[in-house]
């Protein structure tokens, strides 16, 4: 195959109803990383074409033929995404809103589309930071603690909060034990009991991302919010009461829940 760049075309999916239009940027490209080897062998090893696909380009030509041949795995991967997107709009209906945007649909098909692993790791930090905070603004008191400014102002100022809150959590664990369980007397139940969710959800990330990836070849394997609700949640059900038994995770399992469905009922579809 012999292409030349101006060929290439990144693909759209375009949604209509009722005389309003929707445009939306594939992310083929997100869920095609894990194919790499198979779309090598659709590609002929042409460096080229496997470059552009990956990156969410394609032929108009070449694009015809995945869905003429059905080829494996991006053929199943489109009509994954398809069926993503009418879960996405028949979740928000906005084509009901009377101040409907389609200008931000792409948002909210981003936001149903991002790992709950992501979402999670989020929330918990802008909750995490908030309390650390106000902790530290109440301790500027010198009659309060000083303990407790000086730990929250290190936690403040001097930790990279771009990186993920499980790495952070477990370090200073290991680092600062009764500092950092100083500082948690002080916390909410509610963050309290995130955070231990939280953690006891990291450590099963790795197993339920291979379990779907087995279960699901050829689909799109993002632990979105769709999927916590249909399988991740009694994934993790049955792993937590193994573990923590059956009081202690619906405790863990509702705190997480909670996040997430409060992250996702925040709607960006309606214009300011």
């Amino acid at each position: 195959m012999a292409y030349s760049e101006n060929e290439f075309y990144p693909v759209e999916v375009r949604v209509t109803l009722n005389n309003k239009t929707i445009n939306i940027r594939s992310k083929i490209s997100e869920y095609s990383r894990m194919y790499r080897s198979d779309i090598r062998k659709i590609a002929e090893h042409n460096h080229k074409v496997v470059r552009y696909i990956l990156q969410g380009y394609y032929t108009e030509d070449f694009y015809k033929k995945v869905f003429k041949e059905k080829l494996f795995p991006l053929y199943d991967l489109f009509m994954d995404e398809i069926d993503l997107i009418a879960r996405v709009l028949d979740f928000n209906k906005p084509f009901d809103l009377k101040n409907f945007s389609p200008n931000n649909f792409s948002k909210e098909y981003a936001k149903h589309t991002t790992e709950i692993t992501y979402i999670l790791n989020d929330c918990l930090k802008e909750h995490y930071l908030d309390e650390i905070k106000g902790l530290f603004v109440k301790s500027i008191d010198p009659k309060k603690s000083k303990e407790v400014f000086k730990i929250s102002n290190y936690f403040i100022h001097f930790i990279n909060w771009e990186n993920r809150f499980c790495d952070f959590y477990e370090i200073t664990y290991e680092v600062l034990p009764s500092e950092l369980k100083l500082i948690e007397n002080y916390f909410s139940d509610e963050l309290k009991t995130l955070i231990k969710a939280y953690m006891a959800f990291h450590t099963q990330v790795n197993s339920l991302k291979r379990t779907f990836e087995k279960k699901n070849p050829g689909r799109i394997s993002t632990l979105s919010y769709f999927e916590w609700e249909s399988h991740i949640k009694d994934f993790i059900v049955n792993k937590f009461e193994e573990i923590f038994g059956k009081n202690k995770t619906l405790e863990y399992v509702k705190s997480l829940n909670r996040v997430l469905t409060n992250y996702i009922s925040r709607s960006a579809l309606r214009t300011e």
